[in-house]
């Protein structure tokens, strides 16, 4: 079982490394100072529920990858 300890540092490098992408791909700087986006995109790498990051089934009634790959394996 993981301790909390590992858990917290796992988090710490997540958020590092999303701060590190904010930087390199936006040139607005303000985003990587914003604890609440970083922490947001640390923990489900999706920054919105839009028709592009959100989920399929929801905006253009197409089947989930997971649904997809569960037919195929059938």
């Amino acid at each position: 079982m993981k301790t909390r300890a590992t858990r917290r540092l796992e988090i710490n490098k997540r958020k590092r490394r999303v701060r590190a992408l904010i930087r390199s791909c936006y040139t607005s700087s303000h985003l990587a100072d914003d604890a609440i986006y970083i922490g947001k995109l640390a923990r489900t790498r999706k920054p919105c529920s839009c028709w592009m990051c959100g989920n399929p089934r929801k905006w253009t009634k197409q089947k989930t990858l997971q649904e997809l790959k569960k037919v195929e394996v059938v």
